[in-house]
């Protein structure tokens, strides 16, 4: 069997991209309203960053603006562009992913954009490949997720939690009760779309839209989670069904001892 290339698994139809001179604001809508992660970011037609809603909101944790004349997409973005070719090995992408912790790779040939791979893309093809649903004395939860995991409470001010995930680089944030119970989740989304995507809100974003609201006001409940022993088939399987980037791992009193993401599983099925 010949090896699998990037070319076989990226997307190649409807590529969103934008420009490195376009307002933060403009690519906030294209992020929510297209329900994308992320946006290649091109000069002149070839590929120079890319905008993450991570980048956005580690922005927005600085207490800026997205719609003033400085904030602009190339001031946010990260760059230059980890990308990759389409005749290369999905090997070698998919480990580029898991070290520098990035959720897609723009395709490009000669600077030019020509297709998309995205975790979910390469996860897909990974457990088809090497996990079978129903597989026994497989890898389990336990040994797959990241520990300790960083929580917060739903009193919690909504801004703080935002820097928190924007400077560990967490993608989600478990959010627990006073006797440290799973009560909620918080993903990157999440905090973009309450801290104010609309452009309506942004004027307000550095007053009651942001520094008034708590973090028990934007979570996510109830929460999907795995326990230690789950079996790393059937977390994958909740993921995809619940269209979920993370899953939270609890112990018997429900309280967060780890978490899974696409990630952790990326780096535990390949060779």
């Amino acid at each position: 069997m010949g090896k699998t290339l990037v070319r076989d698994l990226m997307t190649k139809k409807s590529l969103l991209v934008i420009d490195e001179r376009a307002s933060l604001a403009a690519a906030a809508h294209r992020l929510a309203w297209q329900d994308c992660r992320h946006l290649p970011v091109t000069k002149g037609g070839a590929v120079v960053g890319v905008l993450s809603e991570g980048d956005l909101l580690r922005w927005r944790a600085q207490g800026r603006s997205l719609d003033g004349p400085d904030d602009l997409v190339s001031a946010a973005m990260t760059s230059p562009a980890i990308v990759a070719t389409p005749d290369e090995e999905l090997s070698e992408a998919a480990a580029r992913m898991i070290a520098s912790r990035i959720g897609c790779l723009p395709v490009v040939v000669h600077g030019k954009l020509v297709g998309m791979l995205t975790s979910t893309d390469v996860l897909g093809h990974e457990v088809a490949r090497k996990l079978e649903p129903s597989s026994a004395g497989g890898p389990r939860a336990e040994d797959v997720m990241t520990k300790n995991v960083l929580t917060a409470s739903p009193e919690d001010p909504l801004l703080e939690a935002a820097d928190m995930m924007a400077w560990k680089g967490a993608r989600h944030l478990p959010v627990v009760d006073e006797q440290g119970r799973l009560v909620g989740i918080v993903s990157e989304r999440d905090m973009r779309t309450a801290l104010g995507v609309p452009a309506q809100a942004l004027e307000h974003w550095a007053s009651a839209l942001g520094r008034d609201r708590t973090v028990g006001e934007v979570m996510t409940r109830p929460v999907e989670c795995a326990v230690p022993e789950q079996s790393l088939a059937q977390v994958i399987s909740i993921m995809v069904l619940r269209n979920v980037g993370a899953l939270p791992v609890v112990d018997v009193e429900r309280r967060p001892i780890g978490i899974i993401s696409y990630l952790d599983i990326l780096r535990a099925v390949r060779p």
